[in-house]
């Protein structure tokens, strides 16, 4: 059920389900109902698409190395650390359904 608030003169429309949270904000209530109602049903049939695209595990480590640990001092030893635990594990896992082990990666390797 979405949350529809009035701030500062706008009506404000939150939506917490299934994993997904959205807000956004309207000049009248009835367009707030309106976009709240359209996201709902949406994400109840499994159409709505949350902008993260579907990438392997692999292919995330890669666009990390390539995009970010390239500039970086540890570049060399990161990007080792990085190729061996692909070709390890997660060669052809879904990078969306791994986000706990995104989760942990982030903090043992500090990826941002």
């Amino acid at each position: 059920m979405a949350s529809i608030t009035k701030r500062n003169g706008k009506w404000r429309v939150q939506i917490r389900r299934k994993g997904v949270s959205k807000s956004e904000q309207f000049r009248t209530k009835a367009e707030a109902i309106a976009w709240a109602d359209e996201i709902e049903t949406k994400i109840k049939n499994g159409s709505y698409n949350t902008g993260i695209p579907y990438m392997t595990f692999a292919e995330v480590i890669d666009k990390y190395i390539k995009e970010v640990s390239r500039h970086k001092k540890s570049y060399r030893e990161e990007r080792l650390r990085f190729i061996r635990l692909m070709d390890r594990h997660y060669q052809t896992s879904c990078f969306n359904q791994n986000a706990r082990l995104r989760f942990n990666l982030s903090i043992k390797y500090k990826i941002p």
